[in-house]
């Protein structure tokens, strides 16, 4: 019951024994012995998929003058593969986009706790009756109110319009600190300094 057939390659007649019921499926085959693969090629026939399996059959020198070749009917498990891949596609994206909206609330709760946490030290800053700089030791990233009312800007935003550090207001003298002092930056000088009291004089 396996279909299948006998062929030779330089016969006046190649199909020596065939009892395959779809002959046009073994012209197809032969038409594309050229390109097919050395023991097994797939074929796919309007919605019919076969699997060939080949076996050369050789001279008494070892030359191939032929085969047999038997077509096996894979249509049934390429359909079930198909729809196998496809379900699983479909719950890969959907596990995806569970996993999107999870980090994504995760992200908004990080980000709300974050906010709070700002809120808090700002109002904590804004309680200061002393001017409180915040600074990454390159370019001042906070402020409180004091220190606004004093430089007398709305916002950080509008005085880092203007100037990119306090610095550029400080006044050189003997025991102030310049905007550099000593190949440092002033912030970088205050913690090497800071068991001393260090005085900086501005102009406004």
């Amino acid at each position: 019951n396996i279909e299948g057939a006998i062929t030779f390659f330089d016969a006046k007649n190649p199909v020596v024994f065939a009892n395959i019921s779809n002959k046009a499926l073994l012209e197809n085959y032969r038409n594309s012995v050229a390109t097919r693969q050395p023991l097994a090629d797939t074929i796919r026939q309007g919605k019919k998929h076969y699997k060939a399996y080949t076996f050369a059959i050789t001279d008494f020198y070892g030359k191939s003058i032929g085969e047999f070749v038997f077509f096996y009917d894979f249509s049934p498990l390429y359909t079930q593969f198909i729809k196998t891949m496809t379900i699983m596609s479909v719950w890969t994206i959907l596990l995806l986009l569970v996993m999107f909206f999870l980090l994504r609330t995760l992200v908004i709760r990080h980000e709300q706790t974050l906010h709070d946490l700002y809120r808090r030290a700002q109002m904590i800053m804004d309680s200061q009756s002393d001017i409180v700089i915040v600074t990454d030791g390159n370019e001042i990233i906070e402020v409180n109110q004091k220190f606004l009312e004093f430089v007398r800007f709305k916002s950080l935003e509008a005085f880092k319009a203007r100037y990119r550090c306090i610095c550029e207001w400080f006044i050189e003298g003997e025991g102030l600190i310049d905007s550099i002092t000593e190949n440092a930056l002033w912030t970088h000088y205050l913690l090497m300094h800071a068991d001393q009291e260090n005085v900086a004089k501005i102009s406004v």
